[in-house]
């Protein structure tokens, strides 16, 4: 490992989150600050816009991906602006266009810092979340990391308690 890939002596490293709206990530990203703090390490939030598809006509499919990479950069940026006031923790933020799955391996890979991927689980009974499924299956081989699964009910204050 070259010293461009290595990690500070004392940094915790950086814990990867997927920011989908979804109330399983605020789980994650509750838990991912914390283990960040706790680890003196850091906190990155990816969007993953998914491809859109328009055979007819390309000006609208232009004008979709713009209008749907702003949102993406002004959502995350709020939250980075919430996690800052409320935790000390300034998140890295990544946007990506394409598969979900595809871009999510594609950043692990891509960020020698990265020493997991938090998740959170869905409440749902028999669906833990298609992220969780792909990634505990066969998924899993493609990360060089370990994939947290955090499950979707804990409160703030249960997540203080854990680690």
């Amino acid at each position: 490992m070259d010293s461009d890939n290595k990690r500070r002596e004392g940094d915790g490293g950086t814990y990867l989150v997927i920011a989908d709206g979804s109330s399983e990530f605020t789980v994650a990203l509750n838990y991912a600050v914390h283990l960040a703090k706790l680890r003196r390490g850091h906190v990155a939030m990816a969007r993953i816009i998914e491809p859109m598809i328009f055979t007819e006509w390309q000006g609208i499919e232009s004008a979709a991906r713009e209008e749907a990479r702003i949102r993406a950069e002004t959502e995350l940026e709020a939250l980075a602006g919430k996690v800052k006031a409320e935790t000390g923790l300034t998140p890295s933020l990544i946007i990506r266009e394409g598969h979900k799955h595809d871009e999510i391996i594609a950043i692990a890979k891509g960020n020698p810092a990265l020493v997991a991927v938090v998740l959170g689980a869905s409440q749902e009974r028999g669906n833990p979340g298609p992220l969780i499924s792909f990634f505990t299956a066969k998924g899993l081989a493609q990360l060089a990391v370990p994939v947290i699964i955090v499950p979707g009910h804990l409160k703030a204050d249960d997540i203080g308690k854990l680690a």
